[in-house]
């Protein structure tokens, strides 16, 4: 395991679970349904899993040394905490 929470917690999910799309997807529509219609409804299943996979590696990256493996330079990381606190501040004031 790694010192890093975020990196343990997805370690043991996989320990846990073969797929973890379908129930990442499942989930996601039950709270969401308006977003099953942004997804193709046959087929879809192989580009869901690898949003998801895509997705991790993102979420590891940036919770950790941040290599920008997955497109994201050094830049848009700093943009990325202005961009969130523009979208909270503009949504808690509508």
């Amino acid at each position: 395991m790694t010192d890093n929470p975020i990196a343990t917690s997805f370690a043991i999910a996989a320990e846990r679970c073969d797929d973890l799309a379908p129930l990442v997807y499942r989930r996601l529509f039950a709270c969401h349904p308006e977003a099953r219609a942004m997804f193709r409804s046959e087929g879809c299943e192989s580009v869901q899993g690898s949003m998801l996979a895509q997705t991790i590696d993102a979420i590891l990256d940036f919770a950790g040394e941040r290599t920008g493996h997955f497109r994201m330079n050094a830049r848009q990381y700093r943009m990325t905490p202005m961009a969130r606190r523009a979208a909270c501040s503009s949504h808690s004031s509508a």
